[in-house]
């Protein structure tokens, strides 16, 4: 008796689309954080390309966190969240504003 194969089903839209955007490479954007809440680790940034965006330090090293206040030039990748777009992979940009 022959072995029968197993058969994989075919990618739907949603799959192909979902792992599109999980597999693209992000670019490092730039801005200014104009509001922070030190006491709850998030704030506001406004990028350089104009857009406003969220932020959390939840997945920031701790021993960096009092280094971001108003003032203080990140860089950062995009995340399209609910209720809005979020800053993610925050990092310093110029020593001065630490």
């Amino acid at each position: 008796m022959a072995a029968r194969k197993a058969r994989v089903p075919e990618p739907t839209l949603c799959d192909i689309l979902e792992f599109e955007q999980t597999n693209v490479e992000t670019a490092m954007l730039t801005g200014t954080i104009t509001a922070f809440d030190t006491d709850g680790q998030f704030g506001v940034i406004d990028a350089d390309d104009g857009h406003i965006l969220l932020f959390n330090l939840d997945g920031t090293d701790a021993a960096l966190r009092d280094r971001f206040r108003c003032g203080t030039r990140v860089e950062f990748t995009e995340k399209e969240d609910t209720p809005a777009p979020r800053a993610t992979a925050l990092s310093i940009l110029d020593t001065d504003a630490t």
